[in-house]
């Protein structure tokens, strides 16, 4: 029969991972086994939600960030794996730009006994490139990106404009209460402006909802409002949207 529970070392060694690991996560309150008096007793499950936490981790998460979205209601499992997948991916990628790189700056040494200036620079730019700028990849599919992509000029800045400007009348009246009339007519505008975003697809919407359930995860460059103020907004959406039906 196959065990399905294990004392802390025993899960260590199944898991691949130090003893020290697991009582730090245990700590702080990312993996919680259960416990039988003294002694931490882990589960196949436990084995899952270690494999999230490292695989997060090694994308560049922070602790806080994998917290928060592991523990966000709307946690969606098979996205979170989709989701890996397309961020390893990236990375898969931009290692291989530099690998390449480093071998055709080898082969040109070896010819000329010259340096590549141009490899050089793609070395570089590869592995410099912030993996956070790729933020984006962790939660729109590529045909999600492309269809953005094919968004004119025009229609970027007016969405950009039009957000902007709902942040701004948001922050004036955050001193009332979401239900107030005029913030529901903000609501209202807010509604549109995600409509207009996700063009009533509801796989952009899911995909736009696990952005922002991860909020610290969103570069601060890109952020036109912070943690409060996107509660705000969102309790204000719910009542809005409860009054429509």
């Amino acid at each position: 029969m196959q065990r399905t529970t294990y004392h802390v070392g025993e899960f260590a060694d199944l898991a691949g991972v130090t003893v020290r690991t697991l009582r730090y996560y245990d700590q702080s309150g990312l993996l919680r086994p259960a416990r039988r008096g003294s002694t931490r007793q882990y589960h196949q499950t436990d084995l899952l939600r270690l494999q999230q936490i490292l695989t997060l981790k090694a994308l560049g998460f922070s602790l806080n960030e994998i917290r928060d979205l592991l523990e966000d209601p709307h946690y969606d499992l098979r996205r979170s794996f989709a989701i890996q997948r397309e961020a390893i991916h990236a990375e898969i990628e931009r290692l291989q730009k530099a690998l390449t790189g480093l071998d055709l700056t080898i082969a040109h040494l070896d010819a000329t006994n010259q340096i590549d200036w141009h490899e050089i620079a793609v070395i570089v730019t590869a592995l410099n490139a912030d993996y956070k700028q790729e933020w984006s990849r962790r939660y729109y599919s590529d045909e999600q990106r492309a269809r953005f992509a094919q968004a004119t000029p025009a229609e970027v800045e007016a969405g950009t404009r039009g957000w902007m400007q709902l942040t701004e009348d948001y922050k004036v009246a955050r001193h009332l209460p979401p239900d107030h009339p005029q913030v529901q007519a903000l609501a209202a505008r807010q509604v549109e402006l995600v409509r207009a975003f996700t063009q009533g697809d509801p796989e952009v919407e899911k995909s736009l909802k696990a952005m922002y359930a991860n909020f610290e995860s969103i570069p601060p460059e890109f952020r036109l409002f912070d943690r409060d103020l996107l509660e705000y907004m969102g309790e204000a959406v719910r009542i809005y949207q409860a009054q429509q039906s």
